[in-house]
C-alpha cells in the first residue's frame, strides 16, 4: 500500500473511531437523563417559594410492577398441580413452566413428554423450566426427550432449565449419562425463575 493509501486508511479509521467515541456519549448522555429523571421523581416538587422536601420512599417497597411481578411468581409457585395429568404447564411472562407429576419417569410417558415439550417451542417459548421434583427414576428414553427439545432450542437460542431434588432420585441414570453436565440445573423452581429473570 502507498503512503498516501496508508494515510487514507489511518484517517478513515480515525473517523470511525471518532463515531463510535461519539455514539458512546450520546448513549452516556441519554443513561444520565433518564437516571435524572428518576431521581428526580423520587423528590416532591413544591410550589414556587417552597423548599423542596423528599417524598417517604421505602426502597424495600415493592412499586406496582414488582408487585405484579410478584404477585405472578407466587402463582406459579403455589400452583396446585393436578396428580391426574401426566404433565402441566404454567407460563410467566415468556417462561413455560411444566410440571412433570410423574415418580418414574420412563419409556411408557418419554414420547408424549417429548410431544408435549415440543408443542411448546412451536409455539414460540424458547425459555423452558421442567419441573421434576416428584420424580425418584428418569430413564434414557426420558432423558432422550428432554435432550431432543434442546437440541430443537438450542437452534432458537433458547434454554432448558431443569429443577429436581438430588437427593430423592433412586435412580442414578442421569448421573452416569453425564446429563448434568449438559442441562442447567437447580434445586428449586424459584432459583430457576430467577435464573431466567434476573
Amino acid at each position: 500500500m502507498s503512503k498516501k493509501g496508508r494515510e487514507n486508511y489511518s484517517l478513515s479509521k480515525a473517523v470511525e473511531e471518532l463515531n463510535c467515541s461519539r455514539k458512546l456519549i450520546y448513549r452516556l448522555i441519554y443513561s444520565k437523563k433518564v437516571l435524572a429523571d428518576k431521581i428526580n421523581n423520587l423528590y416532591c416538587i413544591p410550589p414556587a417559594g417552597m423548599k423542596r422536601s423528599k417524598m417517604n420512599f421505602n426502597p424495600d417497597s415493592e412499586l406496582p410492577d414488582n408487585k405484579k411481578h410478584n404477585d405472578s411468581i407466587n402463582a406459579i409457585l403455589e400452583f396446585k398441580r393436578n396428580l391426574n395429568t401426566r404433565f402441566e404447564r404454567a407460563d410467566h411472562n415468556d417462561v413455560a413452566v411444566v410440571f412433570v407429576n410423574l415418580e418414574n419417569c420412563t419409556l411408557q410417558d418419554a414420547s408424549k413428554f417429548k410431544d408435549y415439550l415440543m408443542a411448546i417451542i412451536y409455539s414460540g417459548v424458547q425459555k423452558i423450566i421442567v419441573d421434576l421434583t416428584f420424580a425418584e427414576v428418569i430413564d434414557s428414553p426420558f432423558i432422550g426427550a428432554m435432550i431432543s427439545a434442546l437440541k430443537k432450542l438450542a437452534n432458537q437460542s433458547g434454554e432448558i432449565r431443569l429443577v429436581f431434588e438430588e437427593s430423592k432420585m433412586k435412580s442414578s441414570t442421569f448421573y452416569i449419562s453425564g446429563m448434568d453436565r449438559v442441562f442447567n440445573i437447580s434445586s428449586s423452581l424459584r432459583e430457576a425463575l430467577d435464573c431466567f429473570l434476573n
